[in-house]
């Protein structure tokens, strides 16, 4: 079973438990943490920066870079 989503235009996917069959109910697994850079995140929370999207999926981080806009400060007398 995957559970896939939409990020940024392009399609990610995570691995994950089927539902349980033949009476195996209330025997489901919970969702894996993930470790990133010594912080603990819940499945499904995001993990990245402004520039990077992030999301900590079931044990794993999943990540999609998007163009981050960079200012310039302004300089007296100086004009881009």
């Amino acid at each position: 079973c995957n559970r896939c989503w939409c990020s940024n235009g392009l399609e990610m996917c995570n691995r994950m438990a089927c539902p349980p069959t033949n009476g195996e109910e209330g025997q489901k697994q919970p969702f894996k943490r993930c470790q990133v850079k010594g912080v603990w995140y819940n499945h499904g929370e995001l993990t990245g920066d402004q520039c990077d999207r992030c999301m900590c999926a079931n044990g794993h981080e999943l990540c999609d870079k998007k163009e981050c806009l960079v200012e310039h400060p302004h300089i007296e007398g100086c004009y881009i």
